[in-house]
């Protein structure tokens, strides 16, 4: 079982993003809109390229490099 956290560029507040053996349902639903502007990472997740739970920590890796850098 981890914790991983979250956030906008210009938010203080940070997100937790639970996660476990136990489904995604909960993680994606959260992860989903701080990725939504990174098509290419999204259609990765829904074509079960990526797991939620299992890739978690490469999605977000992804995510920082590809997309959140060029975020204003």
């Amino acid at each position: 079982y981890y914790q991983y956290f979250i956030r906008e560029k210009n938010q203080e507040k940070l997100t937790k993003i639970e996660t476990s053996r136990f489904g995604s349902t909960k993680a994606k639903s959260i992860l989903f809109p701080f990725i939504e502007d990174c098509h290419q990472l999204v259609n990765k997740i829904e074509n079960d390229v990526f797991k939620v739970i299992s890739d978690i920590t490469l999605i977000i890796g992804t995510y920082n490099i590809t997309c959140g850098l060029n975020k204003k």
